[in-house]
């Protein structure tokens, strides 16, 4: 009965949890839902359509995009939720963010549905103007990360727990955005080709040092040969949830509050020195799975202190329940 009676608690906090999110981002928790039918959708296209387009299937980068969005989309709601300031601009945010992310999606889709790249494209006045309207709201959804992230920095959540979650979550999402930066510059042989052809037809890269659409990891698609800028710009954008999982897991596992909020700040330490280090080897051309000695060292210490955070989280479990869920002080700022 007591085991019941704790499932049931769980249940409906969790159901407090979606309703309040709904409630303080009506939009993005719709686009939560339109992305479930999204990846539905792009599933099928890549079960039945197997065009490939630099190198991968069709439906992958769409599949990919309609995931991450789901789950950004998720998250952003409950950092809006438990953040109670400035009210009135996390409304402009909540709607924005949803608008942007469903013509991202949909845009990626249409290219995918003509066969044809998204990104970089500038083959045809049709596909300039698809990526430009991209690059408009990939502006707006950064410029509404630092927003929001901003407002995280200023509010004093009641759970110090959340709070580092919140904030370092959030300031990673905008660096791991801004790596898009990196990407968009022509790279030196697209240049030359041009100078030549008096055309540029694709015009920016994910990959460091050679044309996007070598050999990849699959599924992910990320280089195997040279630097590819994606993979920290993913690390980066799911900071988020990859820090509000590990503090999860220092509920679930009943770890002692004041010890799960010095471990939450040697993983969010862990993490984004993650980040920088495959920003870095990515930047300087290098392929992920063949670091040089430099970056394998910087690994190796990473994972040292990953184990160290895990050994110590492990002796900690049952020493008491700290508070996850977030509480925030009921303060409002417009």
């Amino acid at each position: 009965m007591e085991a019941l009676y704790k499932i049931n608690k769980q249940e409906t906090r969790i159901k407090q949890c979606l309703a309040g999110a709904f409630r303080a981002s009506p939009a993005l928790c719709i686009v939560t839902a339109i992305m479930i039918l999204d990846v539905a959708g792009t599933t099928f296209g890549l079960a039945t359509d197997h065009t490939v387009i630099t190198g991968t299937p069709a439906w992958v980068k769409p599949l990919k995009f309609g995931v991450s969005s789901g789950i950004y989309s998720a998250s952003l709601a409950v950092v809006i939720r438990e953040t109670k300031i400035w009210t009135a601009a996390l409304k402009i945010v909540d709607f924005a963010t949803a608008a942007a992310l469903v013509l991202e999606v949909a845009l990626i889709n249409l290219q995918a549905f003509r066969h044809t790249t998204s990104h970089f494209n500038n083959s045809t006045p049709f596909d300039r103007n698809v990526f430009l309207v991209m690059a408009i709201g990939i502006a707006i959804l950064w410029l509404s990360a630092v927003l929001v992230t901003s407002a995280t920095m200023r509010y004093q959540y009641s759970s110090a727990l959340w709070g580092i979650v919140a904030r370092v979550g959030m300031a990673l999402v905008v660096l791991g955005a801004g790596t898009g930066a990196f990407m968009v510059p022509p790279s030196p042989s697209q240049i030359a080709v041009a100078q030549v052809t008096h055309r540029m037809p694709i015009s920016g890269s994910h990959t460091v040092g050679a044309p996007d659409g070598g050999p990849g990891l699959p599924v992910l698609g990320w280089s195997m040969e040279h630097g590819d800028i994606r993979i920290a710009h993913f690390v980066g954008i799911h900071g988020l949830q990859g820090l509000g999982l590990l503090a999860l897991l220092f509920n679930v596992t009943k770890v002692d509050l004041r010890k799960a909020e010095v471990l939450i700040r040697l993983g969010a330490g862990i993490y984004s020195g993650l980040f920088f280090l495959l920003l870095y080897q990515a930047l300087k051309g290098e392929p992920l799975l063949h670091p040089d000695h430099f970056v394998k060292s910087i690994f190796a210490v990473l994972f040292v202190a990953a184990i160290a955070l895990s050994v110590a989280a492990m002796n900690s479990v049952g020493t008491a329940q700290p508070m996850m869920y977030p509480r925030s002080e009921a303060r409002h700022e417009s």
